[in-house]
């Protein structure tokens, strides 16, 4: 997938997208925000996106899995996954800093149905970006 230079203005819902697709997406918009919005450098970023897969077949079955409509119309995920995968941030790739690091967390939800009250225990953050807005003020100390 290529994609020509943009600057990012609006975050878009992308319907029948693959995590991955998504994934390419956020991580293209987010390289030229901070190129062209002037972030700040810090020693780590992490790309974390909530989603939500409804299956036919039960919680743990392998192989080809069959997209259940009426789950979705119900609200009645199967998986409610962090970056496509059962244990994407626990045991697959944790989020892992050294004390004293800087980080920046791109949190994404890609639903359909569910929102995410993000938050992280036992630390403040210097600023955020409430709703991707580049073009406001950061939020400060939260």
């Amino acid at each position: 997938m290529k994609f020509d230079p943009f600057k990012l203005r609006q975050v878009s819902v992308f319907q029948n997208a693959s995590d991955d697709d998504l994934k390419l997406i956020a991580e293209h918009a987010i390289e030229r925000s901070i190129e062209e919005e002037g972030l700040t450098a810090v020693d780590r970023e992490f790309y974390v996106m909530q989603s939500e897969i409804y299956t036919k077949e039960a919680f743990g079955s392998t192989g080809l899995l069959t997209e259940d409509t009426q789950a979705i119309l119900n609200e009645n995920p199967e998986y409610l996954v962090f970056n496509g995968a059962v244990g994407g941030l626990t045991d697959q790739k944790p989020l892992m800093a050294k004390v004293g690091e800087t980080v920046r967390i791109f949190f994404g939800v890609g639903g359909p149905n569910f929102t995410s009250s993000f938050h992280v225990i036992g630390e403040i953050f210097d600023s955020v970006y409430d709703q991707a807005s580049l073009t406001s003020p950061a939020l400060t100390n939260v």
